[in-house]
């Protein structure tokens, strides 16, 4: 019984340690670079100079634009003057699987983006 109990114990203290240390590293930019496949089929390519490449699902390429990342939302406006598309990262995390982008647009469909590996 003890021996569990130390097992249990140290299995606690484990999971808080990698927790914090998750926890403790500031998201940047670069921890969103790279190239992300919409639900839809769209793609998002969020490069280090700040600038992003955006494919529709029809696979029309629909150019560059810049994108930054600030207070936990990703913003890009690589499509249409005025237009800006955002995922918000709530809470913020180490791992980055998915980007739900949005828009206040009628036009924007929501899309999930999973990043490629």
């Amino acid at each position: 019984m003890k021996r569990s109990f130390v097992a249990l114990c140290l299995s606690a203290l484990l999971i808080v340690v990698f927790s914090m240390g998750c926890a403790a590293k500031p998201v940047t930019e670069q921890d969103f670079v790279g190239i992300y496949k919409g639900s839809a089929g769209s793609v998002i390519e969020l490069r280090t100079d700040g600038t992003a490449h955006y494919v529709k699902p029809d696979g029309t390429d629909s150019g560059d634009g810049p994108w930054s990342y600030k207070d936990g939302t990703i913003v890009l406006m690589p499509f249409n003057p005025g237009y800006e598309i955002y995922a918000n990262i709530y809470p913020e995390s180490c791992e980055i699987p998915s980007l739900l982008f949005k828009s206040d647009q009628d036009c924007w469909k929501n899309e999930t983006f999973t990043k490629k590996t």
